[in-house]
């Protein structure tokens, strides 16, 4: 695999942590950074492909209102509601 050189400035503080990591991983400072960054932007990539997602959806029509969620709300509890006297009449 093919690696480049990335500098980045820290915190001496977090620097410290980093080492302190890396010692108790027996690891090296830049596999535990390769690490973080690989895990943040999959997380990141990830996060953003659902927002397009919703986007899509919403653009296309799929969606529903605060009022259509009320309405679903309303009628499941009243539902429940029903189930509960039906259980206790039992």
């Amino acid at each position: 695999m093919t690696t480049s050189v990335v500098t980045a400035r820290l915190p001496e503080e977090m620097v410290g942590r980093l080492d302190a990591l890396a010692s108790r991983m027996d690891r090296s400072r830049s596999w535990i950074l390769a690490a973080a960054v690989k895990a943040y932007i999959d997380e990141q990539t990830a996060f953003l492909d659902f927002v397009d997602e919703g986007e899509r959806d919403i653009d296309e029509g799929r969606y529903h209102t605060k009022e259509d969620m009320d309405v679903w709300f309303d009628e499941r509890i009243a539902a429940a509601q029903v189930r509960m006297k039906r259980a206790k009449a039992a």
